[in-house]
């Protein structure tokens, strides 16, 4: 083991912490570093500022092997500095790279000269090459983070991308052995083809969330059940038991729409020809569309006075966040009719603050006339409609996009509605 090798996570945000705890779980001593000195003090005291289902476990295996600072003249003792702050995106999808690049302008002002800069955060071609005026020993790192799964992921990798300026080159040690700890395939190449990797795994992503919800919509319209094709497409070894074949509202979270969006603006400007990508964005924009008329049509038309719960206001389980998330979207359009909301981990933005939210979903259902189920969580598998009385069941609504409610054991009067069943 090299006992000497230091490396540091410059940029605490979701990313940076997963990321940090995840190497030093693999005991390589890490330095979790961040300008915000209150954040650095939660660390320390384990308060964690994001939402994983393994953080504990993955902290108490790295715990050894990891600190946290706010000083920059730390950055002085590390071998390797990742640069591992996590890129906003604005309502179209468009990374603001200001952060990153003063991130990386200031490792390379406190860190050894020969010490190396890795580009953890997703940034687009030509990124990481144009960074070299700040430091010529710099690479880029595909990361792998997907919320609610960021540990399973990060510790145990499928592959790690690295681009680099000389793919012909061998790695030097310190980074070789840092990647060595992963014990999976690791991929080298220059700076624009791992930049590009990481988008084009989005796109193929983004092709299987269109492409599953288009022909969600025939099989509805034709008679066929969807949950019977999605059994024997996961069967077939060329998709797979792990691809997107789950119906639901588009895509939201804000990294995929960002590289649609990149890959958008860096294909050719052929006049009257509609961009793949584009496609793909006004896809999920029409599939958004499905949730706003279920309300309408099944809801608000037939009672417009009624009382709409919300479950769930993440973008997706098992996470925090609510970018891009559609739950807002119905809080815009019908507040006149919300009762409130409940979500088991996410919080409201500051915008929505005079939003009832109730500390569980049944007093979410007791307070509506209809529920939307806008976050497939597992805790809403099994809810309880039998607390209502007999009359309200008659006349109550359930629009479950993703059919994650278990109806075997529902009261035989309730009306649900999903994505697989309009």
């Amino acid at each position: 083991m090299n006992s000497e090798l230091k490396v540091a996570y410059f940029g605490l945000s979701h990313l940076g912490i997963v990321s940090a705890i995840s190497l030093a779980s693999k005991h390589v001593h890490c330095l979790g570093i961040d300008m915000d000195s209150q954040l650095v003090s939660k660390l320390e005291r384990q308060e964690w500022p994001i939402q994983e289902p393994d953080i504990d476990e993955a902290y108490n295996a790295a715990k050894d092997f990891i600190s946290f600072s706010d000083e920059l003249i730390s950055l002085g003792e590390c071998d390797i500095v990742y640069i591992s702050q996590d890129v906003p995106t604005d309502d179209f999808g468009k990374s603001d790279l200001c952060g990153v690049e003063n991130l990386i302008n200031l490792a390379a002002q406190n860190m050894p000269k020969e010490a190396r800069i890795v580009v953890l955060c997703q940034v687009p071609p030509g990124f990481t090459r144009r960074m070299k005026k700040y430091h010529s020993n710099i690479s880029y790192q595909v990361e792998t983070l997907v919320f609610g799964q960021a540990f399973t992921r990060a510790i145990s990798p499928e592959r790690i991308i690295v681009g680099v300026d000389r793919p012909d080159i061998p790695l030097d040690a310190n980074y070789a052995y840092t990647l060595g700890r992963f014990s999976c395939p690791i991929l080298v190449m220059d700076y624009e083809s791992a930049e590009f990797t990481k988008i084009s795994i989005n796109a193929f992503l983004a092709a299987s969330i269109s492409t599953t919800n288009s022909l969600n919509e025939i099989a509805k319209s034709i008679g066929a059940k969807w949950g019977n094709v999605k059994q024997a497409l996961q069967l077939d070894r060329r998709i797979g038991p792990y691809a997107y074949l789950q119906p639901g509202l588009g895509i939201s979270g804000g990294n995929i729409e960002r590289d649609l969006q990149t890959l958008d603006e860096l294909g050719p400007n052929i006049p009257g020809e509609i961009s793949l990508f584009r496609t793909y964005l006004a896809n999920s924009q029409r599939q958004k569309l499905w949730i706003i008329e279920a309300i309408t049509n099944y809801v608000v038309r037939s009672n417009p006075k009624a009382k709409i719960g919300v479950l769930g206001v993440a973008y997706k389980e098992n996470t925090h966040s609510t970018k891009n998330a559609m739950a807002l979207d119905i809080l815009s359009k019908f507040s006149n009719n919300i009762a409130g909301t409940y979500d088991p981990l996410a919080v409201l933005p500051i915008e929505f603050s005079t939003v009832r939210v109730f500390a569980s979903a049944q007093e979410c259902i007791m307070a509506s006339d209809a529920l939307v189920v806008m976050t497939p969580w597992n805790e809403f598998l099994n809810l309880d409609f039998n607390c209502l009385p007999r009359e309200r069941l008659e006349s109550f609504i359930v629009i479950d996009p993703y059919g994650i409610i278990d109806q075997k054991n529902l009261p035989k009067q309730l009306k649900v509605k999903s994505l697989t069943e309009i």
